[in-house]
């Protein structure tokens, strides 16, 4: 409970995160945790469902600083990707406030919807079947904001023209889905 405090009392003024293992406690913090105590509430007992809550918790994170990119730099220049990643590509602070959409900013969002990916994966290999369908939940909130993170690739990240978002259609086909078993 004390994490979910301290994350919500860190979005109270910009952070700025070097390297991803520091925005990783950032995502812990605000995403992980939230998920450990969701878990106990949907009634998921399994030991290794906590590992399955923390790695989705950052794969959520993730995909919503990637698609929040714009309205964060409208909210007093907020920048949550990590600093080494942006220089790996040659893209600055001042270009991501410029909103520079060039190949740099491509790539680096590539990277990180790569990222993003991986962490999707880890936590569907580490969901545990006898919690599967108290998990249920979680599994309708992962294929939602991974299917945002697949629109996003798909229209090469156009992030500062528009919010990705699926429309409540969508949203209500996959809950169908899980709740058919799918």
């Amino acid at each position: 409970m004390c994490a979910i405090i301290e994350g919500c009392r860190m979005d109270t003024e910009p952070q700025r995160f070097e390297t991803w293992e520091d925005l990783q406690e950032y995502t812990w913090k605000v995403a992980s945790a939230v998920g450990l105590i969701s878990i106990k509430l949907f009634g998921a007992n399994a030991p290794q469902s906590e590992q399955y809550a923390v790695t989705l918790g950052h794969a959520l994170q993730l995909t919503n600083i990637l698609r929040d990119i714009n309205e964060d730099l409208a909210n007093e220049n907020r920048i949550y990707l990590p600093r080494q990643d942006m220089q790996r590509f040659g893209y600055s602070e001042d270009d991501l406030i410029a909103r520079l959409y060039d190949d740099r900013f491509r790539s680096l969002m590539t990277m990180l919807a790569d990222r993003a990916d991986g962490l999707y994966l880890q936590a569907r290999k580490l969901l545990p079947p006898e919690d599967r369908r108290a998990l249920m939940a979680a599994e309708v909130m992962a294929e939602i904001y991974h299917t945002v993170l697949d629109l996003m690739r798909a229209d090469q990240f156009r992030v500062f023209e528009k919010r990705y978002s699926l429309s409540k259609f969508r949203k209500m086909a996959i809950l169908g889905k899980h709740l058919l078993g799918g």
